[in-house]
């Protein structure tokens, strides 16, 4: 291999080892969960039990991801954070994947996009995040709630957190925030349930 091309793979496995990824929280709506002191708030002497069935879906660029990614993200990702958070709300009961279930339930519909600009992200993909890359993740759940004798009521909550890629971010490992797509499902799926459980004692 000629030292100009043996340069360039050194440099190009040395770009690709430094790329970083940054996440930062940005928002929530209706931002109940920022002032919840979690107390709970239904009296101990209420019999209600939802079941609650989930459904995801995952977006890239508005764009599908790859189904064994979503697959992955869904079984693994955001039933596990539900899971975290269910069980702060005793008025809830996850219903397993293989049952549907009818009657009183929520149903909830939760969509993960990335979102920004297509080309500058694509540049920045294949120069290997050495020109960097800026993007939006957005967490997006939609629930309805049926009740005998009632018409289904609707709610919705939205948690968004910004994504910075550069080749240099590996050197900043306390910027990383890995754990930020999480948090945002988790304190969004507090925002909707907030909302559900504040109708359910009124």
């Amino acid at each position: 291999m000629s030292p100009p091309r043996a340069a360039w793979f050194i440099g190009l496995a040395i770009a690709v080892s430094l790329t970083g990824c940054a996440q930062t929280r940005l928002s929530h709506e209706p931002g109940l969960v920022t002032t919840w002191d979690r107390r709970p708030l239904l009296p101990a002497d209420v019999p209600i039990t939802l079941p609650l069935v989930l459904y995801t879906r995952y977006l890239e660029f508005d764009q599908p991801s790859d189904p064994s990614f979503e697959k992955w993200w869904s079984k693994y990702k955001v039933r596990h954070q539900l899971e975290d958070v269910i069980g702060e709300f005793p008025f809830l009961a996850l219903a397993s994947s293989d049952e549907v279930p009818t009657g009183d339930r929520v149903v909830v519909e939760a969509t993960h996009a990335i979102r920004g600009n297509t080309f500058l992200n694509t540049v920045s993909q294949s120069t290997y995040c050495a020109i960097p890359s800026s993007s939006r993740g957005v967490i997006e759940l939609d629930a309805r709630v049926y009740r005998t004798g009632q018409p289904p009521t609707s709610y919705s909550a939205v948690g968004t957190y910004a994504i910075k890629r550069h080749v240099l971010l590996l050197a900043l490992p306390f910027v990383w925030g890995y754990k930020v797509p999480a948090r945002t499902m988790e304190d969004t799926f507090r925002d909707l349930f907030l909302q559900i459980q504040r109708d359910l004692i009124q």
